[in-house]
């Protein structure tokens, strides 16, 4: 049987009004909303309830929150991966902060997230495309080039211009 709990939380009046306006719009309960909201986050979450998925294997994490938890929780890119390294023994497993660092700093700095991107590619990226960059090296760095299907391949240590471009699979969700 799927017994519920009650849970109080502390939430702005702000953030209520919004979830009362959205909830009416959809036409559901505020508390369907908050329980959609829940269960949204924990499924975006999952990798973090598996021990035995570390470093390179939470890239997909990362990619999809890492930088609203950062943002949210206020981690910096060390403490982000200790979460992400933590109990990684084999150094081909371990995620460098400083492309965490990169992955934040890209939604809140692109000026600097540019220039560790320029740094580290070594090619020059115009700063409109900065964002899927850095998506595109660290799927790469870390998983491949068959881990980023929804970016075109770019070998790193060219010009590239970075534009809005939508591959057949984008076309198609």
């Amino acid at each position: 049987m799927d017994r519920k709990k009650l849970v109080s939380i502390r939430v702005r009046s702000q953030d209520v009004d919004k979830i009362r306006d959205i909830a009416q719009r959809i036409g559901v309960r505020e508390s369907d909303l908050f329980r959609f909201a829940v269960k949204l986050l924990l499924s975006r979450s999952m990798p973090l309830r598996n021990p035995d998925l570390q470093g390179r294997e939470l890239i997909p994490l990362l990619m999809e929150f890492g930088t609203e938890l950062a943002n949210y929780f206020q981690f910096d890119a060390e403490r982000l991966g200790r979460i992400v390294n933590e109990g990684v023994d084999d150094p081909d497993k371990w995620v460098d902060v400083r492309d965490i660092e990169m992955l934040i700093m890209s939604s809140t700095q692109e000026s600097y997230a540019y220039l560790r991107l320029k740094e580290l590619t070594h090619c020059e990226v115009e700063p409109p495309g900065v964002t899927g960059m850095i998506r595109q090296y660290i799927y790469e760095k870390y998983m491949g080039k068959e881990g980023s299907p929804l970016m075109p391949s770019v070998e790193f240590g060219e010009r590239v211009t970075a534009k809005a471009s939508m591959t057949n699979k984008e076309k198609q969700i």
